[in-house]
C-alpha cells in the first residue's frame, strides 16, 4: 500500500497511540482537536511536487481522526473548515493578495492561512472559554 492510503494508516496508527491518553484527560477537562485546515496548496488534489500536502491526505487525515477520537470525549473542531476553504478559494483568485506587514491576507504562502483567519480562530477559542467559564453574559463575549 503506498500514497494516500499509507499516509493515512501511518496517521491512525499515531492517533491510536493518542487515544488512550486523550481519553484519560477528556475524562477531567475539555480536549479539543483541530481538523487540518485547507490550504492553497492542497486544494491542487494531485499535488505531485510535495505528496505529503496533497489535498486528498488531509481529507483522509481529518477523516481518519474524527473515526479514531469517536466516543472519546474529545470535541472534534471542524468549523474553521468552511472559513480555510473560502481563504483558499480567494487567495487562488487572487494569488499576490497580501497584507503587509500584520499578514492578514498572505495569499503567496500556500502552506498557511493568513492572520485573517487565525484572529477568527483566536476569537472562536475566546468566545468558548468566556461562555463556559465567565459566565458574564452575551454581551461581554466576543
Amino acid at each position: 500500500m503506498g500514497g494516500p492510503k499509507a499516509a493515512a494508516q501511518q496517521y491512525r496508527q499515531h492517533l491510536l497511540q493518542l487515544r488512550p491518553s486523550l481519553i484519560r484527560l477528556a475524562a477531567s477537562t475539555r480536549v479539543v482537536f483541530k481538523l487540518v485546515d485547507h490550504l492553497w496548496r492542497t486544494m491542487v488534489r494531485h499535488n505531485i511536487r510535495d505528496p505529503l500536502h496533497d489535498g486528498w491526505n488531509y481529507a483522509l487525515f481529518n477523516e481518519v481522526a474524527v473515526d479514531v477520537l469517536a466516543g472519546t470525549g474529545v470535541v472534534m473542531w471542524n468549523s474553521t473548515l468552511p472559513m480555510s476553504y473560502l481563504y483558499a478559494l480567494e487567495c487562488i483568485r487572487s494569488p499576490q493578495r497580501k497584507t503587509l506587514p500584520s499578514r492578514h491576507w498572505n495569499c503567496p504562502d500556500t502552506g498557511h492561512v493568513g492572520y485573517i483567519l487565525v484572529s477568527q480562530y483566536t476569537n472562536m477559542v475566546l468566545n468558548d472559554y468566556c461562555n463556559r467559564f465567565l459566565d458574564f453574559g452575551e454581551e461581554y463575549c466576543l
